[in-house]
């Protein structure tokens, strides 16, 4: 389903993709929006509305849907979560708090999740499934989204910041904020009219242009820390979700998904580092012991119908087919797929 918002942010026309049929066309009661988020899976009509107002919520299995819950936020910046659709990340203007908001038990009304304060005003927010991405003036700051855990202690954990105007030359630092004469970090620009590119961090590259088996040697060892973590999270995860007696709906196939991607990926890398002798003898020890993990997942890993690790270096292994998705055109934005899509999953 693709959701328009007008250009005076006073309605909102869904567009059924399949067959291209324009659906009727909701009215914004109350003040205009500037964006619109809709939820990523699913037959309804559900999507967010940000502004200066706050955030309104709206859900219904045809449009106009109804309007399920509001708050009181001002909003310049947001982000939507696309493992719990009816969660969303904000900030205000000029603000450094940055707010996770959620639909109340039951689907009506909103609430404040959790909060925190940064160092500085957040001009940009993306997320992953697993990562917030909160971009300033200088910094961009790594949060957890804890989309199924939620946040016991009221507060947003802080994973990891990264100052961006570190490295550059002296003197090129410019004054504070994105497009006022300093130099900008790659995909951060003017706040008020471009997208910041959020981007899961990544370990040291294998040389471009040819293939990992022909990469060369290196007499430094290569940072895996980034690698090796996200594996670990999996591996976590994965030992959580096997401890629960129910499941939320989608909740097994989202898994699937950032399990494919930590094995095709930061394994698949690691086997490489290990096998080229790339890996510190430390880095070695945890690359063995992280192995030694994975490979007491089988039964874990059969049950959910998961791909299995490799540990020899070649191409990724595929998942099996994982009968419980539905598929969309983006993770998380204006296009939402309102059906299943009958592709087999591999």
């Amino acid at each position: 389903m693709l959701l328009a918002l007008s250009a005076d942010g006073l309605s909102v026309t869904p567009v059924d993709q399949h067959g291209y049929r324009k659906l009727a066309t909701a009215i914004v009661t109350g003040d205009p929006a500037d964006t619109i988020d809709g939820a990523n899976r699913g037959r309804a009509i559900e999507y967010h509305l940000y502004g200066p107002s706050g955030i309104r919520y709206y859900k219904g299995p045809s449009s106009p849907p109804a309007q399920r819950g509001s708050l009181h936020i001002d909003v310049a910046v947001s982000a939507g979560d696309s493992t719990q659709v009816t969660r969303s990340y904000v900030a205000g203007r000029d603000d450094g708090v940055l707010y996770a908001v959620d639909a109340r038990r039951g689907g009506e009304g909103m609430l404040v999740l959790a909060r925190t304060r940064l160092s500085s005003p957040i001009r940009k927010l993306g997320t992953d499934d697993t990562r917030i991405y909160a971009a300033t003036d200088h910094e961009v700051v790594t949060l957890e989204t804890a989309s199924f855990t939620g946040y016991p202690h009221g507060t947003i954990p802080v994973l990891h910041v990264t100052n961006y105007r570190a490295g550059l030359p002296p003197g090129r630092s410019g004054p504070p904020g994105f497009g006022h004469g300093g130099w900008a970090a790659p995909g951060l620009s003017d706040a008020g009219r471009h997208t910041v590119c959020a981007q899961r961090r990544q370990a040291a590259p294998v040389r471009q242009g040819g293939s990992m088996s022909t990469a060369p040697r290196s007499q430094t060892p290569v940072n895996v820390d980034d690698d090796l973590q996200v594996v670990i999270e999996q591996i976590d995860a994965l030992k959580r979700l096997g401890a629960k007696h129910e499941l939320a709906e989608g909740e097994s196939y989202d898994f699937s998904i950032r399990w494919g991607t930590a094995l095709a990926g930061r394994l698949r890398r690691l086997v490489h580092y290990s096998t080229r002798g790339l890996l510190s003898d430390a880095d070695g020890r945890r690359f063995r012991s992280l192995c030694d993990d994975l490979r007491t997942l089988s039964d874990l890993i059969d049950r959910f119908e998961l791909a299995h690790p490799v540990f020899t270096a070649g191409p990724p292994a595929k998942a099996k087919r994982h009968g419980a998705g539905r598929f969309a055109n983006s993770r998380r934005g204006i296009l939402r797929r309102g059906r299943e899509n009958p592709s087999p999953a591999t």
